[in-house]
């Protein structure tokens, strides 16, 4: 049996986002931190890609808020972190 879990969190909530463990030694999760919750992710093959392309995202997120508030053009809509996985 397989279970669908989809999660989206707002870019402009996250306060940090960090690489974890699980069991304290094995490389493969990430930790999402917003205003009021921390989630995490846990069991990625390829932490780091998935890492890099969140954390990307989330930048180019703030630099367009940034954007927003010199009065810049808003070029596109804001940017949400949507994580889905499947799980067994």
């Amino acid at each position: 049996m397989c279970v669908f879990i989809q999660l989206t969190i707002p870019f402009r909530s996250v306060q940090a986002i960090t690489k974890e463990k699980t069991a304290l030694i094995i490389p493969n999760a990430i930790q999402v931190a917003t205003i009021s919750e921390k989630y995490g992710f846990a069991s990625l093959v390829n932490r780091d890609v998935t890492y890099n392309v969140i954390f990307k995202c989330w930048q180019n997120s703030l630099l367009e808020q940034v954007g927003r508030r010199g009065g810049g053009v808003d070029k596109r809509s804001s940017y949400y972190c949507r994580i889905v996985s499947l799980q067994n």
